[in-house]
């Protein structure tokens, strides 16, 4: 049981070769939270390959189960300035606005209103400033779209409209043309069509 080692340095292999090493703190059915330079870090266990000690790089342990869970984290988070860490050259600043069935209405003073899907949140810390960037929220204007239950329902919600798909190494944009069976049919700048496939799509904006 990870609970055996609540208190204890810890180090964390995350996909994308990503490596996170902290304090455990709490661990859940589906996250764990670390302490790291005394800020929490909020990790998803889906994300996580396996842990390991640094004093013995050897030893792993299954994970065990607490109170805690990343959903009921992110509502504690709604309004406020964080990190969400999506990759590993991909960190987005701004506050989490909304939270459906299974992504997250982020607002980004650089990139407005972000659309992320929750599969391809790696971790989320909370920021030191009240808002990113020293901006003010008041400020902030978020997206009037209505807002659809699924990830996949919103993106249909912006058919005909032209969308930046991820951010990072291979970002996409372009007018979206349909919706349909797992797929987004996206037209690019030089009139070519593209298929993504819905479930490796980690975010949305348009423009």
């Amino acid at each position: 049981m990870l609970s055996t080692y609540l208190e204890q340095f810890i180090s964390i292999q995350l996909s994308e070769e990503i490596e996170i090493t902290g304090v455990l703190k709490d661990a859940s059915p589906d996250m764990i939270i670390l302490s790291e330079c005394e800020r929490y870090r909020y990790i998803p266990i889906r994300h996580i390959q396996q842990i390991t000690f640094p004093d013995c790089q050897m030893k792993t342990v299954k994970l065990g189960y607490g109170k805690t869970s990343f959903r009921k984290s992110l509502m504690s988070a709604k309004g406020r300035n964080v990190h969400v860490l999506l990759g590993k050259n991909t960190v987005l600043n701004g506050c989490i606005m909304s939270i459906m069935t299974n992504y997250i209405v982020f607002y980004s003073p650089i990139y407005k209103t972000i659309f992320i899907s929750m599969d391809h949140v790696k971790s989320m810390t909370f920021a030191d400033m009240d808002a990113p960037y020293g901006q003010v929220t008041r400020d902030f204007q978020p997206s009037t779209l209505a807002l659809s239950r699924t990830f996949e329902e919103q993106l249909q919600k912006v058919i005909g409209k032209l969308v930046v798909i991820d951010l990072g190494d291979i970002p996409q944009a372009g007018t979206l043309l349909d919706v349909a069976d797992g797929l987004v049919d996206l037209m690019t700048a030089n009139g070519d069509e593209t298929f993504l496939s819905i479930k490796h799509i980690r975010l949305f904006f348009t423009r």
